[in-house]
């Protein structure tokens, strides 16, 4: 079901979440040209209607039309790191079968991040219409059918044309050491460097109800609730001083209800352990490798910058 015919490619926020129906009272009416027959009237008038159900399922279907039709190309491979706590209830499993885990963006346990979380929230908060506080509610709910695996990347990332463009050689030395303090339990957790083929992810996860995008992040010294931000976007904007970690997300949205952990199937090459890993974990995970091709390593001083870190194969 498509709810929107795209103009120049993308849609605001402000656009998604209007009414078209004059009824309605809300200060951010849309020009009626941005749509076509059967729009967003469709969940408003089951809103209307006391429908509610109905318009939840539409509202799902609705996010998907928008966010399923950007139009971005990638290259045949990209390098990308991700940080780790080491739960050893599943860790060595999932780096043994190549997963990686993407999660709900309510499970982020940053409240500005995504940014579309705390956006919906204040514009929520503004709204007086009782139909479209329910709508807006409801696109709050839908955003929980998204998951989201973050990873990190060196340098040399460029955005053209919607093309992202990485250099394949990536090396974990350039990363920002904060990283690991941050998201790899002090050290004492682990970094994996996966390989992401997007058009093997497209063919495994494309469907007529989900789809699968990687997006680099975008670091904005501000971002007022009147500015228009699109939904793809919304997801993938962060504060300027989150700069330093090179962000980059991969992020799959389905209409179906899904699983609160969702793997996702990619290439590990490398495990990197933290400076501060436990002996123990290195053994189960040289026990969860055995017979693949995964490259055992570890996070060491560097002897010649006591500001750095090196890499020691194991």
């Amino acid at each position: 079901m498509y709810f929107f015919r795209k103009k120049n490619n993308e849609f605001s926020l402000q656009t998604l979440l209007s009414a078209p129906d004059d009824r309605v009272d809300q200060s951010c009416l849309v020009d009626n040209l941005s749509y076509n027959g059967g729009t967003a009237d469709i969940p408003y008038e089951n809103i209307i209607d006391g429908n509610y159900g109905s318009a939840k399922r539409q509202i799902v279907e609705m996010l998907y039309d928008v966010y399923h039709n950007d139009d971005i190309e990638y290259k045949s491979e990209y390098n990308l790191f991700q940080f780790a706590k080491y739960d050893k209830d599943y860790t060595a499993q999932n780096i043994k079968n190549s997963i990686v885990i993407a999660n709900p963006p309510k499970s982020f346990n940053d409240p500005l991040d995504p940014i579309i979380v705390p956006w919906l929230k204040i514009y929520r908060q503004q709204i007086k219409g009782k139909s479209v506080h329910t709508f807006v509610g409801n696109v709050q709910k839908a955003i929980d059918h998204f998951r989201i695996r973050c990873f990190a990347y060196d340098n040399g990332l460029k955005e053209k044309d919607n093309h992202i463009l990485l250099p394949i050689n990536q090396k974990i030395e350039n990363i920002n050491p904060l990283l690991w303090g941050h998201y790899a339990d002090g050290h004492r957790g682990i970094c994996f460097k996966c390989k992401i083929k997007m058009e093997d992810l497209k063919r495994q996860y494309n469907t007529e109800n989900s789809y699968i995008q990687l997006r680099p992040i975008k670091y904005v010294k501000k971002l007022d609730i009147h500015q228009s931000i699109t939904l793809s976007n919304a997801l993938i904007t962060k504060g300027k001083y989150w700069d330093y970690e090179n962000e980059i997300r991969l992020i799959y949205y389905s209409t179906n209800q899904q699983q609160e952990h969702f793997p996702i199937k990619v290439e590990i090459s490398d495990v990197y352990l933290g400076v501060l890993c436990e002996d123990s974990v290195r053994q189960e995970i040289q026990e969860a490798i055995k017979g693949t091709k995964i490259q055992l390593h570890k996070m060491v001083l560097d002897p010649n910058d006591v500001t750095k870190l090196m890499v020691k194969h194991i």
